[in-house]
């Protein structure tokens, strides 16, 4: 391959937890230590939407384990 011919692009989303999504779980009974856990994990399988049908065996313990 050559280097010239190499085109390649990523992104990256950096942000502060939904303020209200979180008192919102919280009014619902959710201790805030849980409401996060659940909102980062939704967070992550919205963008691993497209691999979780093949790749679940793998991606969703990790996603337990890290968020």
């Amino acid at each position: 391959i050559d280097y010239d011919r190499v085109q390649c692009a990523h992104g990256v989303t950096l942000g502060q937890i939904d303020h209200n999504a979180l008192c919102y779980m919280q009014s619902r009974g959710l201790s805030p230590s849980v409401a996060k856990k659940l909102l980062l994990q939704a967070f992550m399988r919205k963008d691993l939407h497209p691999l979780l049908d093949t790749y679940s065996a793998v991606l969703d313990p990790l996603i337990n384990t890290f968020f």
